[in-house]
């Protein structure tokens, strides 16, 4: 029988001990994402570099074993003030605090120190693909007359795929989403003015590297690079003079 990658479920839980697989469900965990790509098996090989009375290729040993997972969420609010979103524990383990005010927001600030990670499970249609001690980047994208997104990609330590069954996906904590227009995104301001905006990227610029080493494995952010990319109408140097903020 073939396997359809068109077959698949992604789900997402907060590790409360790094590395320590919390078993995420379909019915508390399940992420509503796109354009799922990934990487099961990333890392280096070590060539044994034997001398030998034939030609051919030394053997090898591979180590330092990871993987990458990237795909897109819709970046929509829970629908309640003061609810996370679904996509909540994607952005903790990208390096964000996640600050909760019962009936007013959900706050996200980048942080310097005590990053959480998130363990990923993959279902394609039959087999399971485990991410445990995964951290992440996110690139936020508002572009006019599309559907705003997150953009994430997420290294984790590597485990050996395995057989598994697609559990059932419970989808209701994922809201509609709404196109950016001036309906539902009316206002855009650069230094308190008010612009006319065609697109907006907001990158967390998050360096994720794997840390190998006797005794500890760990996936880690080690700095982080956050930039904005927008465009917008032009308007008078007299309203906003982009080379004078340069």
């Amino acid at each position: 029988m073939p396997m359809y990658f068109r077959k698949k479920i992604l789900l997402a839980k907060i590790e409360a001990t790094y590395g320590t697989d919390p078993t995420p469900t379909g019915g508390a965990n399940a992420i509503l994402a796109s354009e799922i790509s990934i990487q099961p098996m990333q890392g280096a090989d070590a060539d044994r570099g034997h001398d030998t009375p034939y030609l051919g290729a030394n053997a090898t040993i591979p180590f330092d074993l990871h993987q990458v997972i990237s795909f897109k969420v819709e970046l929509e609010s829970s629908g309640t003030a003061g609810t996370a979103p679904a996509w909540g524990p994607l952005l903790r383990a990208s390096g964000c605090a996640e600050t909760i005010t019962p009936g007013t927001d959900v706050v996200y600030n980048p942080i310097s120190d005590s990053f959480e990670s998130v363990t990923l499970y993959l279902h394609i249609d039959g087999h399971l693909f485990t991410l445990t001690g995964a951290r992440g980047n996110c690139d936020v994208t508002v572009n006019a007359s599309g559907i705003p997104v997150l953009e994430f990609t997420f290294t984790g330590l590597w485990t050996k795929p395995a057989a598994g069954t697609l559990p059932t996906p419970d989808f209701s904590a994922w809201q509609k989403p709404r196109i950016a227009s001036n309906t539902a995104t009316p206002l855009f301001t650069i230094g308190s003015e008010d612009m006319v905006m065609r697109s907006f990227k907001l990158g967390l610029g998050n360096q994720v590297e794997g840390r190998f080493l006797v005794g500890a494995e760990e996936i880690v952010i080690v700095d982080r690079s956050d930039m904005i990319e927008c465009q917008v109408e032009a308007v008078a140097l007299s309203t906003l003079d982009p080379w004078a903020l340069a």
